[in-house]
């Protein structure tokens, strides 16, 4: 199952991490959503964005406040919780099932940090994308992050 897992800068240092929030195309986010009405593509989007607002929780006083996204394929996952999409993974993942990063760019840092305190412009949060990179490009992402 593919899964979104929230990360912090931190978390990319690791060989494997402790998904803190976890979501991924599940029958509740579905029926959430329009049942058989969207595409597949569509319905990873909104895993991957709930991803991104868990993220939220994370960032208040981190620098730099970027949501980190990453996308992995782990077979371990099994739905629960009080929101649809959301997944539970019994123990680490290891960056070797990741098969992509998402982050916010550099220039919607201080919108991030502003949500992450309590004082976001939710218009101007929703506006915002996250920047894709492929696993590979791990050195990549983090020469970004420490640059912020």
């Amino acid at each position: 199952m593919r899964v979104y897992l929230s990360l912090t800068p931190a978390d990319l240092a690791a060989d494997a991490v402790m998904p803190r929030s976890a979501w991924a195309v599940t029958d509740s986010l579905m029926a959430s959503y329009g049942g058989d009405d969207w595409e597949q593509e569509d319905y990873e989007a909104v895993a991957m964005m709930a991803a991104g607002q868990a993220c939220l929780e994370y960032l208040d006083g981190v620098t730099p406040a970027c949501r980190i996204v990453a996308a992995a394929d782990c077979a371990e996952a099994v739905a629960f919780g009080p929101a649809a999409g959301q997944v539970s993974i019994d123990g680490p993942v290891s960056l070797a099932d990741v098969v992509s990063f998402h982050i916010d760019e550099e220039e919607s840092w201080p919108i991030v940090a502003a949500a992450a305190a309590g004082e976001d412009d939710e218009d101007a949060l929703s506006e915002t994308a996250l920047l894709w990179y492929d696993v590979s490009e791990i050195a990549l992402v983090r020469d970004i992050l420490n640059a912020g």
